[in-house]
């Protein structure tokens, strides 16, 4: 990989099974995050499905792994790792926790506040959820 990387290659190209090499390396990171996981971050690869992939395989480490590297919650056509879902679906690493039943990784993404637009705009309708929200905020 690293002789990939240092003569130029495109860390962040999707091959015809719509898999980049991060989402590869997440597929290596099962029990602790791989070494080549690592080295695609450190060298600047796009955190992008990635992040909503491993949600999806309840990989809190990954998860965290790609929050330290500035991953953001940006709502996502899923349905390439989540067939059964409607193709126009777009939904948030917090969505994912929630169809994918991690409720943990629901819980973490509700405390650090880190929601899409799109859970903002359906969460906000919610009263309870604004009061959390509202203490939340107080700290």
């Amino acid at each position: 990989m690293k002789v990939l990387i240092d003569a130029g290659s495109n860390l962040n190209h999707i091959n015809m099974s719509m898999i980049s090499a991060l989402r590869f390396a997440v597929g290596q990171s099962l029990f602790s995050c791989s070494q080549g996981l690592v080295y695609l971050l450190e060298s600047g690869a796009k955190i992008h499905s990635e992040l909503h992939y491993a949600v999806m395989l309840g990989l809190t480490h990954v998860v965290k792994q790609f929050l330290s590297y500035k991953a953001l919650p940006e709502a996502i056509n899923a349905h390439h790792f989540i067939p059964s879902l409607p193709n126009e679906k777009n939904l948030s690493p917090l969505c994912v926790a929630l169809i994918a039943d991690r409720v943990e990784l629901a819980k973490f993404f509700l405390d650090i506040v880190f929601l899409a637009d799109i859970d903002l705009t359906i969460l906000n309708r919610n009263q309870s959820f604004r009061r959390y929200l509202k203490d939340k905020s107080r700290g």
